[in-house]
């Protein structure tokens, strides 16, 4: 009995002199962009009025939405000591797809995480950003090679017919054979984008029939789901060479950092110890899959400014790996179950996520095509369901109303 007892106590004060000892040394922050226009069409009435910066750009209410979700990370990792909130740039790295709605978010959710001088003006990190969008294979979702899709072919029962240019083009004819939620059986699905981006507006929502909303709410974030899922090769199509191709490089730099982080602890040097990757909600779906997060989505696509986080900590025991969620700005921070209360060492985390990490970017098996007629090199590319749907069939069309 005494010798349970002992074993008891000494547990007990191993694990309180951990918890003593814990400490943060490195946060990284994966982020989508926030609200936005649709990149094509419009459905209520006021849809015009509401996003005037024009398809794809952000909204005012999305705008107020990053910097929302910026005061959130500030009260967990500003207002906690971990960050000095006059922003040292030793401490703070931003990088950012070159997008525009994406370069805007940025900046919103740092003017939220972040004091203000004493005239009151915003005090914003430098936010780097690769300007060819053609180049940027760590925060550019590739879209355009077809390649891992051998898979998908058997699990919706057709064959490549060998003319799908991409793998936008894939995913739009294996969606052909998905079954539509009964919610959004009356809904165009060439409107789902324009759709998704209304009825997350408060001003466009009220404009919207019941119907509509309906949908909005359910079926349609389940079908973009399915949709960016394919795209990563996350979610319920998981596969392993379409998600690496989307993240391996942005992977391989998180774990290069956690190790570093892991050699030095907070005062890295070159390290900053607060860095936030803004992008898109394919790069966000992907990395929440590869670190077992993505159930967190529970089949929604990822919403604006939602987030995954990775943070390095240290106690008496070791390095360890907190895996955090934050689905849009309105949803609380979720630790992942897989690396709850200490579960994940730095050790485990390394060995298991390298085989995603690539150094650089893995290109296509195909011979590089020439791009296409008046496609300007670092032009936007248009990803999305419904412009995709655009470069269809009608044939194709009928089908995925079925």
């Amino acid at each position: 009995l005494w010798l349970i007892l002992g074993t008891v106590v000494a547990n007990s004060t191993d694990e309180k002199k951990a918890k003593e000892e814990d400490e943060l040394l490195l946060v990284q922050v994966v982020i989508r962009h926030a609200d936005r226009a649709s990149t094509s069409g419009k459905i209520t009435e006021i849809a015009e009025q509401v996003f005037f910066r024009g398809h794809q750009h952000l909204s005012d209410q999305g705008i107020d939405n990053a910097h929302k979700q910026g005061t959130h990370f500030r009260k967990r990792y500003v207002e906690s000591g971990f960050v000095d909130g006059r922003m040292l740039p030793s401490q703070v790295y931003f990088q950012s797809s070159a997008v525009p709605r994406v370069l805007m978010s940025a900046k919103s959710f740092a003017s939220g995480l972040f004091d203000k001088t004493s005239k009151r003006d915003a005090v914003l990190p430098p936010i780097l950003t690769q300007m060819n969008l053609m180049a940027d294979k760590m925060l550019v979702p590739d879209t355009q090679c077809p390649d891992g899709w051998d898979d998908m072919y058997e699990k919706y029962g057709f064959e490549d017919d060998g003319k799908s240019p991409s793998r936008e083009i894939q995913v739009i004819k294996t969606m052909a054979r998905v079954k539509i939620p009964e919610e959004c059986k009356n809904v165009p699905l060439r409107e789902l984008d324009a759709l998704i981006s209304e009825n997350s507006n408060d001003h466009t929502r009220p404009h919207l029939s019941e119907e509509y909303r309906k949908c909005g709410d359910r079926g349609a974030k389940w079908l973009m789901y399915k949709y960016v899922g394919m795209l990563a090769g996350a979610g319920e199509d998981f596969n392993e060479e379409r998600a690496v191709r989307t993240v391996g490089v942005l992977m391989d730099t998180m774990l290069k950092n956690l190790e570093k982080a892991a050699e030095c602890g907070k005062d890295c040097g070159d390290l900053e110890r607060f860095r936030v990757y803004y992008t898109h909600d394919t790069n966000v779906l992907a990395i929440a899959h590869l670190f077992d997060a993505v159930q967190l989505f529970r089949d929604h696509t990822p919403a604006f400014s939602s987030a995954f986080v990775l943070e390095l900590r240290r106690d008496g025991k070791g390095h360890y790996v907190n895996v955090v969620m934050k689905n849009g700005q309105e949803a609380d921070f979720e630790h992942v179950e897989k690396c709850k209360n200490r579960a994940c060492s730095l050790e485990s985390v390394l060995n298991e996520k390298r085989r995603y990490a690539t150094p650089t970017f893995i290109g296509c098996s195909s011979d590089e095509k020439e791009m296409e007629e008046g496609e300007m090199e670092g032009e936007e590319i248009d990803y999305t369901l419904a412009t995709c749907l655009g470069l269809t069939s009608i044939a194709v069309l009928t089908w995925l109303r079925r």
